[in-house]
């Protein structure tokens, strides 16, 4: 397996697609990184102040969009090109072809996710210090890297099973949006107040009675844990509360996106072994 994972290494180095990819990334980031600049200085000269935290994260959600791309493509060549024929072939099995598909993703997965970091780092010397205490900043990069490796196992489960090159990229890219909306979803029924206060105007625009109702829309009790749970186990969810700065615990989103990378690989494993591979 060794053997399959420095090839995969060696086409990521010489893929030039790749590097445009990891190209774009920085040129967004750093887009993002100058226009958190300006409004912190627009939002300073009205009295009001921008943490560096709330700006450093907040390109997380498109994050899973960009290795979508990048490890569709990459993967899309396998049956294409026919590599996965010409591996089994010599001799290698097919959870050894698909543990190094998924090994070499993961690690272009987290350098990507590096680069998206790293390009963020020159806020620190256009808007000021974290606010945030340093653990839980470093907690937060552990769990970027978390929900990259988790997307990494999900996309090599897709293209492992799509057998064309062009549905391989169109089916990632549906489940990453599929993904994204659930998760959407979930946040906005998680964000909904328990109670909801209602006012009444008079002609002149004075409030004359306001009422708490209680909120059939809120969540409470073991739903709400569900829901709380199934959105830190997406990765596309542990994105959206990263870019909120929303994350409670760290420890725990790290753990659930081992959980989600572990199942995800077991049961795409599994169907790769019974995959008809012509």
């Amino acid at each position: 397996m060794r053997k399959l994972i420095t090839a995969n290494f060696h086409r990521f180095s010489k893929d030039r697609f790749s590097w445009c990819v990891v190209g774009i990334v920085v040129i967004l980031s750093l887009a993002s990184v100058f226009n958190s600049a300006g409004s912190f200085e627009a939002m300073s000269a009205r009295g009001y102040s921008i943490s560096l935290e709330d700006c450093y994260f907040n390109q997380a959600p498109l994050i899973g969009a960009f290795l979508a791309l990048l490890i569709s493509m990459f993967l899309g060549t396998e049956f294409s090109e026919g590599t996965i024929r010409n591996k089994l072939c010599i001799g290698h099995k097919r959870n050894e072809i698909f543990l190094s598909n998924f090994i070499s993703c993961a690690f272009a997965s987290i350098v990507l996710t590096a680069v998206w970091l790293l390009s963020c780092t020159l806020l620190f010397g256009l808007i000021g210090p974290l606010e945030m205490e340093v653990s839980v900043f470093v907690g937060y990069i552990f769990v970027a890297m978390g929900f990259a490796v988790s997307f990494a196992a999900l996309y090599t489960v897709i293209g492992s099973l799509s057998s064309n090159k062009a549905m391989t990229i169109i089916y990632t890219f549906a489940v990453f949006i599929i993904l994204a909306m659930v998760a959407s979803a979930l946040d906005d029924r998680l964000c909904e107040p328990e109670i909801n206060e209602i006012m009444t105007y008079n002609n002149y625009g004075a409030v004359v009675m306001q009422e708490s109702v209680p909120n059939p829309l809120y969540l409470s009790g073991m739903i709400r844990t569900v829901c709380e749970v199934a959105l830190e186990l997406l990765p596309n969810g542990q994105a959206l509360l990263l870019s909120n700065i929303a994350i409670e615990c760290p420890v725990r989103a790290i753990a659930l996106s081992v959980v989600f990378t572990t199942l995800t690989l077991l049961v795409g494993g599994m169907l790769f072994k019974k995959k008809d591979i012509k």
